[in-house]
């Protein structure tokens, strides 16, 4: 009698070899040629964990501000609303469908993509565009500008008893 092999062994047998090569620890920045550290979550999406820094130190004198995971990367919500946000890719900064087009015309600057469609009200910033502090923190602050014109959005759920209720 003849064993039947199981899903694994069958997958197996069609897999392509695993590479030999090094794992890479993040992308490479065209301009500067330094490699950037990127971060993978549980869900897949990654982000550059040295621009995420960059712009929790632009936002910590804030209050209302929580990150989530979410667009591909980490989002950065002030008063509920999604300013801006870092993926391994560049910089999301919400800056709404008026000013759209207008930002896009300037350099590194590019239309924020997500599941192969355009979010209206996004732009993504390349990493050349946000390379100094000043520039960075120019960018986060035409995120806050437009999100603090939006009404402050109720909190999700009700604060429970328990140690983990809304954060």
């Amino acid at each position: 009698m003849r064993k039947q092999k199981s899903n694994n062994e069958r997958w197996n047998e069609t897999a392509p070899p695993k590479s030999t090569e090094p794992r890479s620890k993040g992308r490479i920045n065209e301009v500067s040629g330094e490699t950037l550290r990127t971060r993978r979550t549980s869900e897949g999406m990654g982000y550059d964990e040295k621009t995420a820094e960059r712009v929790r130190r632009i936002l910590s004198r804030r209050q209302n501000v929580v990150e989530k995971r979410m667009v591909g990367g980490l989002s950065f919500m002030v008063n509920g609303s999604m300013c801006c946000g870092v993926t391994s890719t560049g910089l999301m900064i919400r800056v709404g469908p008026e000013e759209r087009e207008r930002t896009l015309a300037q350099p590194y600057v590019q239309p924020m993509k997500f599941a192969g469609r355009p979010l209206a009200g996004f732009v993504c910033v390349d990493p050349e565009g946000y390379r100094t502090d000043t520039a960075l923190a120019a960018w986060v602050r035409r995120g806050i500008d437009f999100v603090s014109t939006l009404p402050p959005k109720k909190q999700a759920c009700k604060p429970r008893p328990s140690r983990h209720g809304c954060r």
